[in-house]
């Protein structure tokens, strides 16, 4: 982005000079709007500056209407070309991704026995007693038609699509996944839930592998993370923390060797001048959720964003909205987290809801905004609430 404001200075620089000759010369020249909208392009519209008769008037205007000097052509070449590059470069559309989380798809029916001896038994007990009430499927399935209703680029979805991690409830994420869009659109990271007990790879995440493919993977391969897809300006940096642990622990953890790759990673993205999103289930940020459900190399990743930044980073786990910061090398990094997509408790932070950030680039930075769409108990539809810049 360096190089987008110094070509701004220049192009300011080039302007100085240009109403200096005018001044000058006794009055402005240019090429006449004429000339460009005979070629089906709109005519350039730069702010208003002081003609030397006291008049104030728009350069490209007033050239129709006064006498150019014999070198207009080639000293308007050095405004409308560096111009047009640089508003070109700022006008760019917006990225478009929505963030959902945590399914929490229970199918614990037609199951061996024998495969509830183990953490499963603690996380279906909590299912029958809590959740069973907490999480629908039906709003799953009205937050998949209002997001495929909605204008996207791109779809990250943070984890927890488990409940039990059975294979039957990782064959109905996929299909739900597949409701939302191929695995080219939509982008995932694992939870905890979906790593509760130690099993084989064919048996869990491999039946939606292509959902959390990097770019460069080879397809059904297990995934290497951090996985990263670019896509336009982003950079979507998918950091896993899901690992097995002890019964009445849902803690995560990214792992040193995981944490050097995404140092890499970040690194790389940087040079690249892209947007930065690092999706993660577990929340990075202290005090977020109970120390139970931490996530336990928490400040080794914050020490990472200290010295290496990010734009964005988006987690799960905490089944609610949240905004929070972390501290980057030259400025906060804004950490947002979202609600069960499943959820049905009324309370505003917690029902569910998906997000939607539209990403776009100027020509010295970004701008970032979100809008939130929360489920409606009444009419059983998601609304949309007011946008919201970063």
């Amino acid at each position: 982005m360096v190089g987008n404001t110094a070509r701004v200075n220049a192009v300011h620089a080039l302007r100085r000079q240009w109403v200096a000759l005018s001044v000058a010369t006794g009055g402005f020249s240019g090429r006449p709007d004429s000339a460009r909208t005979e070629r089906g392009q709109a005519a350039i519209r730069y702010p208003a500056i002081p003609h030397p008769s006291g008049a104030v008037r728009r350069s490209a205007q007033a050239a129709c209407r006064l006498k150019p000097p014999a070198l207009k052509y080639r000293a308007s070449w050095f405004i409308y070309a560096p111009m047009r590059f640089v508003k070109t470069a700022a006008g760019r559309s917006a990225f478009s991704l929505i963030h959902i989380s945590d399914f929490h798809l229970c199918r614990p029916t037609g199951i061996a026995f024998s495969r509830l001896l183990n953490k499963r038994a603690l996380s279906y007990l909590s299912w029958k007693v809590r959740r069973r009430r907490e999480h629908r499927v039906e709003i799953l399935r009205a937050l998949t038609q209002a997001v495929r209703t909605t204008g996207f680029d791109h779809i990250a979805v943070t984890g927890d699509l488990t409940q039990l991690a059975l294979p039957t409830e990782f064959e109905q994420a996929r299909l739900h996944l597949q409701e939302l869009g191929p695995p080219q659109n939509v982008f995932v990271v694992p939870g905890n839930h979906d790593a509760l007990v130690p099993s084989a790879w064919e048996n869990g995440c491999a039946s939606w592998a292509g959902y959390m493919e990097a770019d460069s993977a080879a397809a059904g391969s297990p995934p290497c993370f951090p996985t990263l897809r670019v896509r336009g300006p982003v950079a979507l940096i998918g950091v896993s923390t899901a690992a097995p642990t002890p019964p009445l622990s849902a803690a995560g953890s990214i792992g040193a060797s995981q944490l050097a790759r995404c140092a890499e990673v970040l690194s790389e993205t940087a040079r690249r001048n892209l947007y930065r999103v690092l999706l993660i289930h577990h929340p990075p940020v202290p005090n977020a959720v109970s120390f139970h459900k931490r996530l336990t190399d928490a400040e080794s990743l914050l020490s990472l964003i200290r010295g290496h930044g990010a734009e964005l980073i988006l987690h799960g786990h905490s089944h609610r909205r949240s905004h929070g910061e972390v501290h980057g090398p030259f400025a906060p990094v804004p950490v947002l987290g979202i609600s069960s997509a499943s959820a049905s408790v009324r309370n505003s932070s917690h029902r569910a809801a998906f997000r939607v950030f539209r990403i776009t680039p100027t020509a010295s930075d970004w701008t970032t905004t979100y809008q939130d769409h929360t489920y409606d108990h009444q009419s059983g539809l998601f609304v949309s609430e007011p946008e919201i810049a970063l």
